[in-house]
């Protein structure tokens, strides 16, 4: 392993961008860029191996197999996703936003179509923010406390509350589906080429499309399936 973040970034070569993505879902000061790797996992209760994986599936979806993450504790995967949504939240959807703004100055023609892809985009926001706040507010806390109370106490306080399997039931594609029509309604009216502002808006929502499909394998292949023995694990023992 390399010493330093920096080199180890650097030694990736043309994979240190889905890296770097992974990287910057972590508090990092830039003067800790040239802290040793090692230490940037111990802060993080991290792994080489799990940051690894997260890039390769992130340059190439196709290649997730939740089998890659099977040494990869709850914890960690639950502070993966947690980081993700503020991560989805501060990033992406600011960038989205700037750039859409930036359209209407530039296709004053199209001013009606941007209004109607700005509203698409707002209404799309408040639906992942109540996904979110769902997972956040729901499904993390009762998995922490699979992980944290004993079993008597755990069973007391949620004889039937909350439960994997509700969650799982409940639980659908349709903000990848919406963001999918967002894409399909750009390529539809306005098939831009090369680096022009309407595709590069094009291609930042397509990265966060991919980054969302990711988020939901992780959280769908990788925590539930975890969760669930957890909670078989302790809901049985007596």
């Amino acid at each position: 392993m390399s010493n330093s973040l920096q080199s180890y970034l650097n030694s990736i070569g043309e994979n240190s961008d889905h890296l770097q993505m992974v990287l910057d879902r972590y508090p990092l000061k830039i003067e800790n860029r040239q802290e040793p790797f090692s230490k940037f996992l111990t802060r993080n209760q991290l792994t080489e191996d799990f940051v690894k994986n997260i890039a390769l599936v992130l340059e190439s979806p196709e290649s997730f197999e939740a089998e890659n993450f099977k040494s990869a504790s709850i914890p960690v995967v639950l502070d993966y996703l947690k980081s993700t949504h503020q991560y989805y939240q501060s990033y992406y959807f600011s960038k989205i936003d700037r750039s859409i703004d930036n359209l209407y100055q530039l296709y004053s023609e199209a001013e009606e179509l941007l209004d109607l892809l700005k509203l698409f985009f707002m209404d799309y926001q408040r639906d992942i923010h109540l996904h979110i706040a769902e997972e956040e507010e729901k499904l993390f806390p009762y998995i922490y406390k699979l992980l944290c109370l004993p079993s008597v106490t755990f069973k007391k306080r949620h004889k039937k509350g909350f439960s994997i399997a509700q969650f799982k039931k409940q639980h659908n594609d349709e903000n990848e589906n919406a963001l999918l029509q967002i894409i399909n309604m750009i390529r539809q009216r306005y098939p831009a080429a090369g680096f022009s502002p309407l595709n590069i808006l094009l291609l930042q929502i397509q990265l966060f499309e991919k980054d969302l499909r990711i988020h939901s394998k992780i959280e769908e292949e990788v925590l539930l399936p975890k969760a669930e023995k957890l909670e078989k694990l302790v809901l049985n023992n007596y």
